[in-house]
């Protein structure tokens, strides 16, 4: 699945990747940080404040997605929590 974002250069400019959407869900303790991996090549991405709820194979609707790239393997992400 593919998901459009638009570029910073050229706002009107919509560009079509490749990514695997990461759904996190806020846990009961807002202090309990943990680590995401690639899945891809097992490089560190980023922290997160709860659990990961589920990881699906392409984009996944939401508002305003943020897209993390893994710096080794050129994979990408697109992060957004479970509501």
């Amino acid at each position: 699945m593919i998901v459009k974002v638009t570029t910073v250069e050229n706002i009107l400019v919509e560009k079509e990747i490749p990514v695997t959407t990461v759904v996190v869900d806020r846990g009961d303790d807002p202090d309990e940080v943990h680590m995401f991996f690639c899945n891809n090549c097992g490089q560190a991405l980023f922290q997160h404040k709860g659990r990961i709820a589920f990881i699906l194979p392409g984009g996944a609707p939401c508002n305003m997605p943020i897209i993390v790239e893994c710096r080794r393997c050129k994979r990408k992400y697109m992060v957004r929590t479970n509501t």
